[in-house]
This record gives structure tokens, sequence and C-alpha cells, in this order.
């Protein structure tokens, strides 16, 4: 008992002396999927999966009176895409039309984390979660044509996390970091041309409001740089 009172205050003195700490990182989720003709309950069924989702952000986080606790900021731009080529049945015969499909997401959360007792100066592991505030947009083109976004819903939503911290300087430390989210929004996309040129042949597009539905379902995985104050 003595021994794990010891290396608890030890702990305790050793973290505290950083306030706070400013991070960049990058990040991969594991699946996005996009959820087509949201607007037609009977059409409602094709799903296409974004394996590749990559991004980029920032975050602050400062120590709070109460010891363990951590509040912390964060921004990030999410991103996924993936490509196709569908059969067009033409008046010089069968060609291939390539078509790309994604998103671009913005989350801004707002967490707080709790420093698990075995932490010290150098390690800290932490565990958290809080609440998010999620926007975007759909990125969705045929050929060289891309469709322009006409209507976004931002939504709310809560996530959990965990991580862990090394100090290697006095002013620098790496973090690594994963969290669990399930943002979905809806997105409305509109072609503004009638037709796209593919192989000198053009092929009408879709006229009227794509809706579609984007759900950032996978775990988020996010590791970078901090600078400790």
């Amino acid at each position: 008992m003595y021994m794990i009172i010891m290396i608890s205050a030890y702990a305790h003195t050793a973290y505290a002396d950083s306030s706070v700490l400013l991070l960049l990182k990058g990040s991969f989720t594991t699946n996005t999927r996009i959820f087509y003709n949201t607007d037609n309950p009977q059409a409602f069924s094709e799903i296409s999966n974004v394996s590749s989702n990559y991004g980029i952000g920032a975050e602050v986080r400062i120590r709070t009176f109460w010891e363990r606790w951590v509040l912390g900021i964060a921004v990030e731009k999410i991103s996924g895409s993936f490509e196709r080529k569908s059969v067009y049945l033409g008046p010089t015969g069968h060609i291939l039309v390539p078509w790309s499909d994604g998103y671009e997401l913005l989350p801004v959360e707002v967490s707080a984390f709790y420093v698990v007792p075995i932490s010290s100066n150098t390690f800290e592991f932490y565990l958290g979660g809080g609440l998010g505030y999620y926007t975007g947009k759909r990125k969705y083109s045929i050929g060289r044509t891309a469709s322009r976004s006409t209507d976004v819903h931002s939504v709310m939503g809560i996530h959990v996390s965990t991580g862990i911290r090394w100090k290697f300087t006095s002013l620098l430390a790496l973090d690594a970091h994963m969290r669990f989210r399930d943002p979905q929004i809806n997105a409305v996309n509109q072609f503004s041309e009638h037709s796209t040129l593919v192989g000198g042949v053009n092929v009408p597009l879709v006229q009227g409001p794509m809706h579609t539905q984007i759900n950032l379902n996978g775990i988020n995985y996010s590791a970078g740089l901090a600078i400790v104050f």
C-alpha cells in the first residue's frame, strides 16, 4: 500500500508541471458509408463504403484545477473518395464513363480527458469523451464534370477516446489517439450541366437534386507532434 501511495504521489507531481498542449496531427478513419437516394425510402438501399479516409487537424488541451482532468478542443478536416467506371451505350457503341464519389467533413470537438494515475512526466495515459459539431459536403463527379453541393445539414454528436502521450523533451511530445464517433450528415448535390464529354461522346447527367447521407462510422486513429507549455 505504501508503494502504491508513493507511485501515485510521484505521478501527480511529475505530470502537473505542464498546463497547455498544442497538438498538430494526422489521422486515418477505417470506414465511411455513403447512403444514396435518402429522399426515397423505397430506393434507399444502395450503400458505398469508403475505406481510405485521411485527415489533418489541430488540438489544444488545457489542464484544469481538478488535478487529473484536461479539457481539449480539436478541429479536423477529413476526406475520402473512390473511383469507378460505368458502361454507357452511346450512339457509337459502349463506352466506359469514369466517375468518383466522396466527401469532405469538418469535425469540431470539445473533450474532457482523465489522466490515468500510472502516468508520469514522460508517459501519460488518458481516457476521455465529449461533444462534436460535424459539417461537410459530398464530392461527386462524372468524367470531368463535378456536381455542386446545394445543401448540408450539420449535426451534433458524441465521441469517446483513449490515448497516450510520450514527452521526449521539455517542450515536445508525441501523441497517439484512438477515437470512436458515429456522426451522420445529410447532403444534397446537383449538376449544373446537362451532359459531360467523355471520349468525344456527350454523356447525359442526372438532373435534379441528389440526396445522400454521409456516415463517418469507422474508428479514428491519429498521431502527431505536440508542443507542451
